[in-house]
């Protein structure tokens, strides 16, 4: 890099920089298991008859009359998206779960390749300390959603 500073410095000081800011991962790991399942019972509703059960039609808000559903839009848009390729809505909604904990397997790698002589080393060690007490917090956070959804089940999701 033209700062004169080492890219491991660089990528530990960015890391440090937005690491409050994954925080925001937290909440959605939480709710994804819970947006799946909606998920996966709206495409069902679909497959039982045709009924399209919650799902909104879209042609008003696309200004025409396709009476396509937002199921039915995302496999067009996918389908037809070089960046989608062909992904499923499941697998566009796992990606933030798992952004966090491949975070911390890549600072690992990092970290397990960096001479412990180079200069750099004790703070990109404190980063991986960061994203690993991040991801621990994020996990926990999940386990404690799930056992309220155990406990109170779909009362805590109701409209």
């Amino acid at each position: 890099p033209k700062s004169g500073k080492s890219r491991i410095e660089l990528v530990s000081r960015i890391f440090m920089e937005i690491s409050d800011q994954l925080r925001v991962f937290g909440p959605f790991a939480c709710g994804h298991k819970t947006a799946v399942t909606f998920l996966r019972q709206a495409r069902d509703q679909l497959g039982d008859a045709g009924r399209v059960g919650g799902l909104r039609r879209l042609g008003s808000l696309l200004g025409d009359n396709s009476k396509k559903n937002y199921l039915e839009l995302w496999g067009e848009i996918s389908e037809q998206s070089d960046a989608l390729r062909g992904q499923t809505l499941e697998s566009i909604l796992i990606m933030p779960v798992q952004r966090v904990p491949r975070y911390k397997l890549l600072l690992q790698e990092l970290l397990k390749s960096t001479p412990e002589s180079d200069p750099c080393y004790t703070q990109l060690a404190e980063v991986c300390d960061v994203i690993k007490g991040l991801a621990t917090d994020i996990n926990e956070a999940i386990r404690a959603h799930e056992r309220l959804m155990r406990r109170f089940g779909d009362d805590l999701v109701a409209p």
